[in-house]
């Protein structure tokens, strides 16, 4: 089985929600400024590049805006250049940086990005009393990246403006966005430094109210008599709502249809006779179309099938009108054929059909909701018994709880459809255009960002071999290389440890290691003549003479020549003397040895260094509130999993890296919340079963929580 080696890894997320900048720096070749209204544009014309990355931020009095990976050669700075703003400059920041700092008068300059792309970059600023018209609609979405020759507004075109002057002397301090660290020279060396990693600075909180805001006009529907019929003066105390409506339509050569409410919406009704509401009205030269339009809306009926809440209120709605020719119909609740009312059926992108259905019902639609209802039943008895299923196709209404906030959406039915994902309005032209409106806010684009993630094999015991082995002696010296690691002995033998001194009885240690672990040691059944000894002759000791043999310790001189370890003797012929079996002599290494007391010493060196490698650099794109997931793993076996009567499933496991991506939020002003859980396992040892050889696995993991970080940030 491979084993698989535990490893150190350092990950590191790179966060980018647009492309990623180039390596060369945009060039920053004109600056210009463009008068709008109560402030002005500040134009940087650019090239040799993309759309550079854009920050700002204010801070005290001044508004700062930072533009990543660029350059400019030629500064410029305009004293007075608007109403509340003091100053501006565009100066470096950096290497590779360029910093637009304007400085109000009281307060911060209100600022903002009004366009960016190849051609330049372009800064709407105003003073702290207003800023200028913005020049696309509402609810327009305004491109970020467009080409130059495609832009319409007159803030994306680059107007003419007077070229960038000369930095002038000027008694205002600015200080710088990025401030560059001054090093004093002490008369010292200058130590080369490893670069500082480009466009990093430190985390600056987002600005406040830094939100993308769009609004809607939820103006009620106006109804058009056609007429310029203006009332001098007109005094109604507690008169119906009714009439008034038909002294109005009277005044406006109009006819006037009112249906009277059902007998169930006039129960509660505060103040109201039998023939309707009543309203009071002290009115002087005003139109008879407004006041017409006035009593509409101010009139208090209860409305169609209202809740009413806990409280015991129930609140008003407005009287219903619609006019077909010259009649005008006018009712609490009109019928369906004598409504304004219109179709629209919208496919959805982004946003589910059941959601964006249940939003407008918050606002005060009614959504139509189609199921089937389920029902199990169980027919016959016994063993003859079975289970059917019924299915009920149901209709589920839904609405909004009657409250004191205003439901904008009251009278528009909605329904939904799952397979294309796409909602019917119905109701009056007027409530079917805000319905669209708000569908349009909701059905945005979740935000996504692109991560690149670094996994980094951090090995710190790696050894750098040279790759060379060699070893010689000097008298009683001896000098080893194994590949790069030196090793000196000074003296005959090596020192002794200090567990063998602390335990020896005797003042020299003695020790039995003579010889490598695993080394099986055979004794010498002949006479030996040559090393580790030399000179001399070995002769058979006399069999009766037994003090030949001495202890198994080697000599001074060396601590390796052998010695007798067991004497045979012949045999001899009772009868004839003869010897008839030869006797022997074994010889032995030595088994002990005393260390000597003369000076020895070991001197060992080694050169090691750590590396790092790139195991994996992928880029993933993760949509906000999903989760990505890095993989580095092998597939360990870890035993048998019984799964049925007989059946046995192998169990098989990840041992690796695991890295886990989770993106919480993606903010419009760049900012990003995430996770980074990494989990790293690997094979510890086995272990045997029954079923056979079993792995264990042993890991580390590690939860972050959640980690806010800018757009372009690097987290380690």
């Amino acid at each position: 089985m491979k084993e698989l080696r535990a490893i150190s890894i350092a990950t590191a997320a790179t966060l980018a929600l647009v492309s990623p900048a180039v390596a060369n720096p945009t060039q920053v070749t004109n600056v210009r400024l463009n008068p709008n209204g109560a402030g002005f544009d500040v134009v940087l014309e650019t090239q040799g590049g993309k759309a550079p990355q854009v920050f700002n931020v204010n801070r005290g009095n001044t508004w700062n805006a930072y533009v990543f990976n660029a350059q400019i050669t030629q500064p410029f700075r305009q004293n007075n250049p608007a109403p509340g703003i003091a100053q501006i400059s565009v100066i470096p920041s950096g290497a590779n940086g360029v910093q637009v700092t304007v400085v109000g008068t009281n307060a911060a300059p209100i600022g903002q990005i009004a366009a960016r792309n190849e051609q330049g970059v372009i800064f709407n600023v105003s003073g702290a009393g207003g800023g200028s018209t913005p020049t696309n609609q509402p609810n327009a979405a305004v491109p970020m990246n467009v080409p130059a020759q495609a832009q319409s507004t007159p803030s994306a075109s680059l107007p003419t403006a007077p070229v960038a002057q000369a930095l002038p002397n000027s008694t205002t301090p600015v200080a710088p966005f990025v401030p560059s660290a001054q090093v004093p020279n002490q008369g010292q060396p200058n130590v080369p430094v490893a670069p500082a990693p480009p466009l990093l600075r430190r985390a600056i909180a987002p600005p406040v109210g830094d939100q993308a805001i769009s609004q809607i006009d939820a103006s009620p529907t106006t109804i058009d008599l056609g007429t310029n019929e203006r009332i001098p003066r007109l005094v109604l105390r507690d008169a119906p709502v009714r009439e008034v409506l038909s002294l109005l339509a009277r005044a406006a050569r109009l006819n006037l249809a009112y249906t009277e409410p059902p007998s169930a919406g006039q129960q509660g009704q505060q103040g109201a006779k039998s023939n309707g509401p009543t309203i009071s009205l002290d009115i002087e030269n005003e139109s008879v179309q407004d006041v017409f339009n006035y009593v509409l809306r101010v009139a208090c009926v209860a409305p169609t099938l209202a809740v009413t809440n806990a409280g015991g209120f129930t609140q008003c709605a407005s009287l219903e009108a619609n006019r077909v020719g010259r009649t005008l119909f006018v009712g609490p609740r009109l019928p369906d054929d004598a409504r304004n009312s219109i179709t629209r059926t919208i496919r959805l992108n982004q946003v589910s059909a059941a959601d964006a259905a249940g939003f407008l019902t918050t606002q005060g639609a009614e959504t139509q909701i189609q199921y089937e209802q389920i029902q199990l039943q169980t027919v016959g008895e016994g063993a003859a018994a079975r289970t059917i299923e019924i299915r009920t196709p149901t209709i589920l209404p839904l609405r909004a709880n009657d409250g004191s906030a205003p439901l904008i959406l009251r009278g528009v039915s909605i329904s939904t459809n799952a397979r294309l994902n796409s909602v019917t309005l119905t109701g009056s032209p007027r409530k079917i255009e805000i319905a669209t409106r708000l569908l349009g806010q909701l059905d945005a684009r979740k935000r996504q960002v692109a991560l690149n993630v670094k996994i980094v094999d951090v090995n710190l015991l790696k050894t750098d071999d040279f790759n060379t082995s060699f070893s010689f002696g000097v008298g009683n010296n001896f000098f080893s290389v194994d590949r790069g690691a030196a090793l000196f002995n000074f003296g005959s033998v090596r020192p002794p440890t200090n567990a063998e001194v602390s335990n020896s009885l005797t003042g020299r240690p003695i020790t039995g290691n003579l010889f490598p672990q695993g080394v099986d040691l055979e004794p010498f059944l002949d006479a030996p003549s040559g090393a580790p000894y030399s000179g001399g002759r070995t002769n058979v000791p006399i069999f009766n003479d037994i003090s030949t043999a001495r202890p198994p310790f080697g000599t001074s001189n060396n601590p390796l020549q052998p010695g007798v370890t067991e004497i045979t003797p012949p045999t001899r012929d009772a009868v004839t003397g003869r010897i008839t079996d030869p006797g022997s002599v074994t010889f032995g290494l030595p088994t002990l040895f005393q260390f000597p007391s003369r000076f020895l010493a070991r001197l060992q060196s080694q050169v090691t260094s750590g590396n790092a490698k790139i195991l994996t650099d992928p880029t993933v794109v993760v949509q906000d509130g999903e989760t990505s997931t890095v993989k580095l793993t092998q597939e360990v076996f870890s035993g048998f999993r019984r799964s049925g009567f007989l059946i046995e499933e192998p169990i098989i496991r990840e041992a690796g890296l695991i890295l886990k991506l989770v993106v919480d939020r993606i903010d419009d002003n760049g900012f990003i919340t995430l996770r980074v859980n990494p989990t790293i396992s690997a094979p510890s040892n086995s272990v045997t079963s029954p079923q056979g050889q079993i792995t264990l696995i042993t890991g580390r993991s590690i939860e972050s929580g959640a980690i806010r970080v800018r757009d372009g940030q690097t987290l380690i």
